[in-house]
């Protein structure tokens, strides 16, 4: 897997947190959230 064990822990949160959070961006999302995760409790579903 790319980026080895910390990689794949992140990637882990980020899966599962989408069932619990209806919006989520993660640091691979994009460049802004790049060291940490925004969790929504909006309207909409969007997990990146």
């Amino acid at each position: 897997s790319t980026g080895g064990p910390a990689a794949l822990f992140l990637r882990d949160i980020r899966t599962h947190a989408c069932q619990w959070f209806n919006i989520l961006r993660s640091p691979d999302s994009n460049a802004d959230p790049a060291q940490h995760f925004h969790f929504d409790m909006g309207w909409f579903r969007s997990c990146r």
